[in-house]
């Protein structure tokens, strides 16, 4: 699996779709190349389209993790699963 953006969202789809989702964070990837691929080829190459996929997935993804309970600490992990949510039917 690979993870790439230079930085030039007009340079090409994929990172036109990473910039749209914001992952253009190389210590904190959010999704690979491969699946920004998948999505773009399922939208027919529509950059805003793939993003949305993606955002859903990435909800998807981050409602899965929920809420983490300790002693001390409450983590609600599932924060990012609405914004993505939002992203996705923008």
């Amino acid at each position: 699996m690979t993870w790439t953006y230079d930085g030039d969202p007009a340079k090409d789809n994929k990172s036109a779709v990473r910039f749209a989702i914001g992952d253009v964070n190389k210590s904190s990837p959010l999704v690979q190349d491969e699946e920004i691929d998948y999505a773009l080829a399922r939208e027919g190459s529509n950059v805003l389209l793939a993003a949305a996929r993606i955002a859903d997935a990435l909800a998807f993804k981050f409602a899965r993790e929920g809420v983490t309970r300790t002693n001390t600490f409450t983590t609600d992990k599932s924060t990012p699963s609405a914004i993505y949510r939002q992203l996705a039917k923008d």
